[in-house]
């Protein structure tokens, strides 16, 4: 049928899945068309018996009736209904979103909202325009109290970013509200592998990995397998990582994890590795570059031959000085590291200070900082994001 702008699956695992990729109704407006709406909800039915249903969207907008009857149907089908966003979701697509039970975004998708329009053709008096002008209102309200029914926002904050036409990216959609989580980067079910920091402490490696792994499984990751590289296994380290899904580097000391990673060659073994990494403290520092390892333990920073320097992963171009919320104000040896190290070092280099929950994001060749982060530069400490912002670097 021309106005099927839709299409319905069921799923090997027995769910059911909603595709809306381009214009909701885009060729005639369901206002005046009884056929196309029958026609959706028998193909909803047709779904059967069902718990879950995706619908996965990728659209501009279009008809915002066919949108709020397509959302009203959806929220009151007895399966959990998660919209996931996969590229944009904007003007009615919004509409059908915030009727699902969740919503979840990719990181670089687009959310948009804005202003009721109305197209009019024609010569109109006074009294008609006057019943569009009511119309539009009407249909405001009730994109007013939804919206702000999902985000839990007051009405003249919703009702601002209609009349600005707002624009924003996956993660700023789920600050305001509109997006319960964003999409995962990992299945819900992988492997695991975890690099020490110190290879001969394998007891407190395993705690910390039992640990991560009870965390992810708040959140619906299982490890279905979970490894350690330490020194007894490491010469094993090319086969665990080509069957890991997901690597942690471990927090601890800089240097002694650096050393580490050279024994083990570790560099050169992430070559052709193309899978999730996340690093964690000393971990992240270790993958830069150039790593920087200002004195953390009693006696190097008055140990005129400690090395501050050393050559990293080259996993990122950026220097990362994590914990600063702590380690700004911490002291090694009766010397405060900032002002002894971090700021004295930092000259003719960059030095990316992050508080904790705040991180660095490689992706597609790009890199941003997440979260509330300062630039050290030059001697200079700035902050340069709070939480929530989202910098390119």
């Amino acid at each position: 049928m021309p106005n099927k702008f839709w299409q319905f699956r069921n799923m090997a695992d027995g769910s059911g899945e909603l595709l809306l990729y381009g214009n909701i109704a885009g060729e005639k407006s369901w206002y005046s068309d009884d056929v196309t709406p029958k026609q959706f909800a028998e193909d909803l039915a047709g779904l059967g018996t069902v718990s879950n249903i995706t619908v996965r969207i990728n659209s501009g907008g279009g008809d915002v009736f066919a949108a709020v009857e397509i959302g009203n149907l959806l929220e009151q089908h007895p399966a959990m209904v998660t919209a996931q966003i996969d590229g944009l979701c904007a003007s009615a697509a919004t509409v059908v979103a915030c009727h699902c039970n969740k919503v979840v975004a990719a990181n670089d998708s687009t959310y948009m909202v804005h202003p009721v329009k109305m197209g009019i053709c024609g010569y109109l008096d006074a009294v008609k325009m006057n019943e569009y002008i009511s119309a539009l209102a009407t249909v405001r309200e009730n994109i007013v109290t939804l919206y702000a029914k999902k985000t839990g926002r007051e009405k003249d904050e919703v009702s601002g970013w209609m009349d600005a036409t707002s624009w924003w990216t996956g993660p700023q959609a789920k600050e305001n509200g509109f997006v319960d989580e964003l999409k995962k980067a990992l299945p819900e079910t992988c492997r695991a592998l975890f690099i020490s920091s110190d290879p001969d402490d394998d007891a407190n490696l395993r705690r910390f990995a039992e640990g991560m792994e009870r965390g992810f499984a708040e959140i619906g990751i299982r490890f279905a397998e979970l490894s350690l590289l330490f020194r007894e296994t490491q010469d094993e380290c090319g086969y665990l990582l080509t069957h890991s899904d997901v690597v942690f580097l471990c927090g601890g000391h800089v240097p002694t994890q650096n050393r580490f990673f050279q024994d083990i060659d570790l560099r050169e073994e992430l070559r052709n590795w193309d899978s999730v990494l996340v690093g964690v403290s000393a971990g992240t520092m270790n993958c830069e570059e150039l790593v920087y390892a200002p004195p953390e333990e009693e006696g190097e920073a008055v140990d005129p031959n400690y090395q501050r320097f050393y050559p990293g992963l080259g996993l990122t171009r950026h220097m990362i000085f994590p914990h600063f919320q702590d380690t700004r104000y911490e002291v090694v040896d009766g010397l405060p590291t900032l002002e002894t190290s971090l700021l004295p070092d930092s000259m003719g280099r960059s030095i990316y200070a992050l508080v904790d929950g705040s991180f660095l994001l490689g992706k597609d060749g790009g890199e941003e900082l997440r979260g509330e982060a300062y630039l050290i530069e030059n001697g200079v400490l700035t902050q340069i994001s709070r939480e929530g912002d989202v910098i390119p670097l």
